[in-house]
Formats: structure tokens, sequence, C-alpha cells
């Protein structure tokens, strides 16, 4: 009698396990969740970007992940995650201001999306883009609830059997979105360089120790307002020659007291001898500034004693 009650309690809980991963199929079995991903609770994991200016690598603010794995860049082509342009090993739990390299020979997108990937396979090594096929894993967790972190990108399986996967959660991959702004002129110290500039005692002028311009270039003077660059100004210009230039000279206007000013260098790309620099976003001008060390090459203006 015994054996006969064991056997019918064995029969119903079967039963009641098949029911349920009856319902885990059809919960999953839509095609929206890619079929290479790792399931986190929503707390588990968080992405946070910021739109940046980039050359050679891009600055993730912060990432929360519950396993070691990789932060990944995709581009965003057509506001979908196309190409990977750049990854970043990321251990668990919470990291800050991560640079993610990238072929700065490579012209980079206007956009990009920023996940992160379960190291999965052979550890230590990158292999988002191919592996063998297997399914979802879970890592626990609630996975009910809204997306955390900077925003979400559709999960699609676009990559070819991965052995490393991404980290979704409410079936979509947790991921942040950025705009990009790419430097087009780059270059090393000293190959461009501004000295010390001063601001003369008469404030119409702003004087420059020296300059070392690979090219044709301007020296721009510019107030630098804390309210934003849509309320920069150029007060000033000088052309340069290709080479080193001592004591540069730019006269100048609208100096009041307690203006930040800064001395820019610029490359002379579009006609010749005209200056064209849009101060709102300048890396997207005609004549672009250089940069070197992952900043524009400029000095801030001081005033003289």
């Amino acid at each position: 009698m015994k054996a006969s009650n064991n056997v019918k309690r064995a029969a119903i809980a079967a039963l009641f396990v098949a029911e349920i991963a009856g319902m885990a199929a059809i919960a999953y079995g839509s095609g929206s969740l890619p079929q290479e991903s790792v399931i986190c609770g929503r707390d588990d994991v968080k992405i946070e970007v910021n739109d940046q200016k980039a050359y050679g690598a891009f600055s993730i603010a912060r990432v929360v992940t519950p396993v070691d794995g990789w932060v990944v860049v995709r581009a965003d082509r057509d506001g979908s995650p196309a190409e990977v342009i750049g990854a970043e090993p990321v251990k668990a739990g919470e990291s800050t201001n991560v640079a993610v390299a990238t072929d700065p020979s490579k012209d980079l997108p206007d956009a990009a999306f920023v996940c992160v990937v379960a190291d999965r396979g052979t550890k230590g090594e990158f292999e988002y883009t191919s592996g063998e096929t297997s399914d979802s894993v879970s890592l626990g967790g609630d996975s009910g609830g809204g997306m955390m972190g900077g925003g979400s990108e559709e999960a699609a399986p676009v990559m070819t059997n991965p052995m490393d996967w991404p980290l979704v959660h409410d079936r979509e991959t947790v991921s942040g979105h950025f705009s990009i702004t790419p430097f087009r002129v780059t270059y090393r110290i000293p190959e461009a360089n501004i000295g010390a500039a001063f601001l003369e005692g008469s404030g119409d002028s702003v004087n420059v120790a020296r300059v070392d311009a690979p090219a044709p270039s301007w020296v721009v003077i510019m107030t630098v307002s804390k309210g934003g660059d849509d309320q920069n100004e150029i007060i000033g210009a000088s052309p340069v020659p290709q080479g080193r230039t001592d004591y540069v000279g730019v006269e100048v206007s609208k100096v009041t007291d307690g203006s930040e000013i800064s001395a820019l260098l610029v490359a002379d790309l579009g006609a010749a001898g005209v200056l064209e620099v849009d101060v709102v976003d300048p890396p997207r001008s005609v004549d672009a500034p250089y940069f070197v060390r992952s900043w524009y090459v400029y000095k801030r203006v001081a005033p003289t004693s």
C-alpha cells in the first residue's frame, strides 16, 4: 500500500514538472529571446553610458554584472545592433569608467549599443562570434519587471553560435545606447601642441608662446561657457603655418571679467585661409580641432598680472 502511494506521488510530481516545463517552453518558444543567452534578474545587471567624443576607445560609465564577462560595443546600423567594434573583459561586480578599445584606423558609426556578454567558453577568450549552439541558462533572481541600466535593445540572435552569451532580462538583451562624435585629426605631442597662452593686460589680445602644427592651421581663441557648448563663442583667430611658430599674437574681442578663455589648435581642412569652425560641435566642423591623448590640443588662457 505504501509503495502504491509512493508511485502515485511520484507520478503526480512528474506530471507537475512536465506541465511546468511545457509552460516554460511556451513562454520562451516565441523566438523573441536569443537562443544563446544568459537570463538574469532585474537587479543583476546594469549598464550606464553617456554620449561621447571618441578616438581609439570608448568609456562606459558603469557596469554591474553577476558573472565575469565582456563589455561589448556594437555599431548602431539603422537602429539595430550590428558588427562588434570593441570589447573589454570585466569582472563580476561593479566596474566604473570601463575603457573599451576600438580600431582607430576604421571609421566609427554615429551611434552604438553596449551590452555585457558572459565569458562562458574558454576563460579570457572573446568568443561572442563563434562556438557551439546551446540553450539559454539562468543565473536566478527575479526574471520579471522592467529593464535596468541604460535601456534595452531588441534581443536578436544575429551572432552565429557564440560560446559567450549576452545577459538577458525580461526577454531583452540588457544594453545601453550612446552617440559617437569621432575625432578626425589625431596626432601625438610634440607634433601638435600649444604652449602657454596669456591674455594681455588691455584685454584685446592673446599671446601664445609656441605653436607646433602638423599642417596649416588656426589658433582659435574662444570663451568656454558653463551653460553648455551652444553658448561658447569664438572671439579671435590667427592662422599659423606648418611647423613651429613662436609668439603667436591673436586679436580678441568681447572679453569680460571672469570669462574662461581657451586657445584651441584647429586644422585648416576646408577652404585655405577661411576659418570654418562650429563651436557647438567642433569635431564635426569643416576645420576640425587636433586631438591628442583623449582631448583637444588647447591651453587655458591665463590673465597677465
